[in-house]
């Protein structure tokens, strides 16, 4: 029997990792749609501003589930195991890089409402 299906915090952190990466899939999604239909600024760096957010959580969970798998894999020593912990460091540096970039660019674009 696998000790990762017995512990419930491990099965939270797997499906909220699942829903915020499906949400801040969307948000990027409507963001760069709403690039092309013509959002308001207003509405795009909110849209910028929840994906960080979303983000951010969702790079603290994968810390987390990085931790609790590594913990895991140092008692068991199986591959699969070892596996599901580079797929979350993995999800960890692109939620983060999408955190950066986010940033990068609602602050770039409250420096160009300022100068105007």
């Amino acid at each position: 029997m696998k000790i990762e299906n017995n512990i419930l915090l491990f099965k939270l952190i797997r499906r909220t990792i699942i829903f915020l990466g499906l949400l801040v899939f969307t948000q990027m999604l409507i963001f760069l749609m709403g690039n092309y239909q013509g959002f308001l600024d207003r509405n795009q760096n909110m849209i910028l501003s929840l994906s960080c957010f979303c983000s951010l959580a969702l790079s603290f969970f994968c810390l987390l589930a990085v931790i609790l798998t590594a913990v895991i894999f140092f008692k068991q020593r199986k591959k699969t195991i070892f596996i599901q912990t580079f797929i979350y460091a993995l999800i960890m540096i692109l939620a983060s890089g999408i955190s950066f970039f986010t940033r990068t660019v609602s602050y770039l674009s409250y420096g160009m409402e300022l100068s105007q």
